[in-house]
């Protein structure tokens, strides 16, 4: 291997890393102060043998994936798929394809949806842990300028999804110290995301000084 491009990707992969460590930490970081403070769980989990603990553990790792990351993935290919029926628009460069009004309603729905689906954990999370972890989320995603909002709403809709389903199979009594595992894993899981995910959703713009 080539020590320049093991160079370059080594530090693209830690760059990977730290973008979904600044989503996961500080939601987890958060969502167990809120429970520190006074804020009882409003579930317990079922009992503390090795068996709920091997089962919940799967739980929360296979709906995390099929939930929070799989349609990440699912909703840029329908989206996708619904510009490929237009129709050319001699007004713009190129040529390029004008949506159908029916695709655009379609286009319009799928967002709904994304904002419902990937939204409603972040609600859930802030309801169970006194609202912190919603302000955070709030701030990170304005400011992540435009291009990049809905990324970060698909990574913390993730989260808060793994977070969540935690809570449900173990309660929030046991966030801290078994909950780690969770940071550890969305960060790996995030980490792919980022990876594989980010350029199907940000795009370069196009270089219109080229012909």
């Amino acid at each position: 291997m080539v020590p320049g491009v093991a160079k370059v990707s080594s530090i693209t992969s830690d760059r990977y890393f730290l973008k979904a460590v600044q989503v996961v930490v500080p939601t987890y970081f958060l969502s167990a102060l809120g429970l520190v403070f006074g804020l009882k769980p409003l579930f317990t989990g079922l009992d503390n043998s090795g068996i709920w603990l091997v089962m919940g553990t799967v739980m929360v790792g296979v709906f995390t994936f099929t939930h929070g990351v799989t349609p990440m993935f699912v909703y840029r290919l329908f989206v996708d798929g619904l510009n490929l029926f237009g129709t050319s628009d001699p007004g713009t460069q190129g040529n390029q394809l004008r949506p159908e009004p029916l695709a655009r309603l379609l286009s319009g729905f799928s967002c709904l949806h994304m904002v419902i689906w990937y939204g409603s954990p972040i609600l859930v999370l802030a309801a169970l842990t006194s609202w912190r972890p919603l302000a955070w989320a709030l701030f990170h995603i304005l400011l992540a300028g435009r291009g990049r909002r809905w990324w970060l709403l698909l990574q913390h809709g993730s989260t808060s999804t793994a977070l969540v389903l935690f809570v449900l199979f173990f309660s929030g009594r046991h966030l801290f110290p078994l909950g780690v595992l969770v940071v550890l894993f969305q960060a790996l899981l995030l980490t792919v995301v980022e990876w594989k995910g980010k350029q199907l959703w940000i795009r370069k713009e196009p270089d219109i000084t080229k012909p």
